[in-house]
């Protein structure tokens, strides 16, 4: 099931990159790093640089909805918006033309994403099978505060669930749980504590279907995990960034404790 947990991954990382693209109150530009640079209003990410390597390259159409994302290149995924200019399905890509995962996307009456199907093949000839479905609860201010999802395989099917707690300082608390099917209850798995800037996210023009769970840059993560009520580890990420007179960072550097990582963003600024 390698092949599962790389579309679960791509799942998950496109929920980071949705809630990241989130728009509404936006904070005033800081000016002060370079009173010569020109002001914009909005920027959209153009090209992300990982490592100074790998090139991910974002294609927009007429009304600036992302389209398209090559990497290294090649046409690795693709969007498609419904009549309102929501995403309603994000296509995973093999090989730049066959069609490995698709995500189809829910929306309540406030547009805001309630339940998301993935589905996967492993070859160009086989059907498409359900991979996992993600289910989300908004409060009255529109922000998500449970999700759950199920997960499905042969061997490694099981039931997930994270609760979100908004904490003064920019943070936010997500209280993850896995289903024990020998106890019929849920195992606490795991707890992050996500701190964030005031700082402008880069904006991928997803419309923000995530609601504002992560409409700031990651300054630091806090991640404990357990098994069966125990500790198993406890780790501490933290991300700095340098930002341009927009606002919009230009270069994050993620340091795990173990390793570093670098990207660097180019944008269209309007």
């Amino acid at each position: 099931m390698d092949f599962l947990k790389k579309v679960n991954a791509s799942v998950l990382g496109l929920v980071v990159l949705l809630a990241f693209g989130c728009g509404g109150d936006e904070p005033e530009p800081d000016n002060t790093q370079n009173p010569d640079e020109q002001i914009f209003k909005s920027c959209r990410v153009k090209k992300m640089t990982y490592n100074g390597s790998t090139e991910f390259n974002h294609t927009y159409n007429s009304q600036g909805h992302l389209v398209a994302t090559y990497v290294a290149g090649s046409l690795t995924e693709t969007y498609e918006y419904n009549n309102l200019g929501k995403v309603s399905r994000h296509i995973i890509l093999r090989s730049g033309t066959d069609t490995s995962a698709i995500n189809t996307f829910k929306y309540n009456a406030d547009s805001l994403v309630t339940k998301v199907i993935s589905k996967y093949r492993l070859n160009p000839t086989d059907s498409f099978s359900i991979s996992n479905i993600l289910n989300i609860v908004y409060d009255s201010q529109k922000r998500r505060i449970r999700d759950s999802t199920q997960t499905f395989g042969q061997v490694n099917a099981y039931d997930t669930k994270s609760n979100y707690t908004y904490l003064t300082g920019n943070k936010v608390r997500i209280t993850g749980f896995i289903y024990n099917t020998q106890t019929n209850s849920w195992d606490l798995s795991s707890e992050n504590e996500t701190t964030y800037d005031n700082q402008k996210r880069p904006n991928y023009n997803y419309n923000g279907i995530f609601g504002d769970v992560l409409n700031h840059n990651v300054v630091s993560i806090a991640r404990t995990e357990y098994s069966a009520g125990v500790v198993t580890s406890a780790s501490i990420n933290t991300m700095t960034h340098t930002y341009n007179a927009s606002g919009y960072p230009i270069e994050s550097i993620y340091n795990t404790g173990q390793g570093v990582s670098v990207f660097k963003y180019e944008y269209d600024c309007q």
